[in-house]
């Protein structure tokens, strides 16, 4: 039998304690919490927001497919789609548990880890420029917000040296290759394997379409706070909204809380609030984008998980 990636009733569990935990600590925390204001949500407003977080999640996919499809491997688009998705169900785990169950899943039909994590690495550090080009403006309107854009062009600053200068990356890597631990000494070779594949692979055509794609898919997650603040009534000017959620999600990322679960609402909540918007609206309209995004994600990844699993299963025997 093939890698087990969770038991599924502990899974279950595990997610409905983390929800209703969430839920239960907004309620008891957030004394500016009004339910009455939810009663302007209808039926097409939920289609409209499920239809923008669906679109984006196709697009990631169809980035991650182009990404594997050009190291000339074997990509079947639709289970590549399970395998992909089922790392969202992992985003509120602290760490990287969802790249490790992308690459637990793509082993077992003989792709290397290598490439996963070489493909998760271009994948971010272009969402990572499409943000901070999207939260340019809340950059320039609040000036205390730009020690996280600072902090993150740090990290993806020596990253992408690392990447483009072979030479540098193997002096470093060589140093704990000769290290005696052994676990030391293998992490280290796939991390050189990592950079050389990022090296190898980049070019201004791909580089181009991660972008663009990247550019649509942070697009359609922050329409659905533009949405959010029209189903509202919250006057704000739509290039400013724009850049809420952006900003919440570097803010979030920068706490190194798992999902940003808190960080991303407070933010969200503060330049709202910055913006005139109602404390209770505000928060209001925090937590529907974070329950239509992240924990709508975790769910999708959820099921994808168990479909994995049976594929997985299914070609084992």
């Amino acid at each position: 039998m093939g890698p087990n990636i969770t038991k599924k009733r502990s899974f279950v569990f595990i997610f409905c304690f983390i929800s209703l935990a969430y839920i239960i600590g907004v309620v008891v925390l957030d004394e500016h919490l009004s339910f009455d204001i939810l009663d302007v949500i209808k039926l097409r407003d939920v289609v409209s927001i499920l239809s923008l977080f669906v679109l984006s999640i196709f697009i990631r996919y169809v980035r991650w497919h182009f990404l594997m499809k050009s190291q000339r491997i074997s990509h079947d688009f639709v289970r590549g789609f399970f395998f992909y998705v089922a790392g969202f169900a992992y985003t509120a785990t602290p760490g990287k548990v969802g790249e490790l169950s992308r690459v637990i899943h793509y082993r077992s039909v003989g792709v290397s880890s290598d490439i996963v994590i070489s493909s998760f690495i271009i994948e971010r550090f272009f969402d990572l420029v499409v943000v901070l080009l999207m939260a340019s403006t809340i950059f320039l309107i609040f000036p205390d917000f730009k020690i996280i854009a600072f902090s993150i062009i740090i990290m993806i600053g020596g990253l992408f040296i690392c990447s483009i200068n072979v030479r540098l990356s193997k002096k470093i890597c060589k140093k704990f290759v000769k290290n005696k631990k052994f676990k030391v000494a293998r992490f280290s070779c796939l991390i050189y394997k990592v950079l050389l594949n990022i090296n190898h692979r980049m070019n201004i055509k791909i580089a181009l379409i991660c972008f663009v794609l990247g550019g649509a898919a942070w697009t359609c997650t922050s329409f659905i706070l533009i949405y959010a603040c029209h189903m509202f009534n919250v006057i704000i000017s739509p290039i400013q909204i724009f850049s809420v959620y952006p900003t919440a999600m570097l803010s979030g990322a920068v706490s190194f809380i798992p999902g940003g679960i808190g960080a991303t609402e407070a933010v969200i909540v503060f330049l709202l609030n910055q913006f005139d918007a109602p404390i209770p609206v505000a928060s209001t309209v925090a937590l529907l984008v974070r329950f239509s995004t992240l924990w709508l994600a975790m769910f999708i990844g959820i099921l994808c998980t168990f479909i994995s699993s049976i594929y997985i299963e299914k070609h084992s025997n």
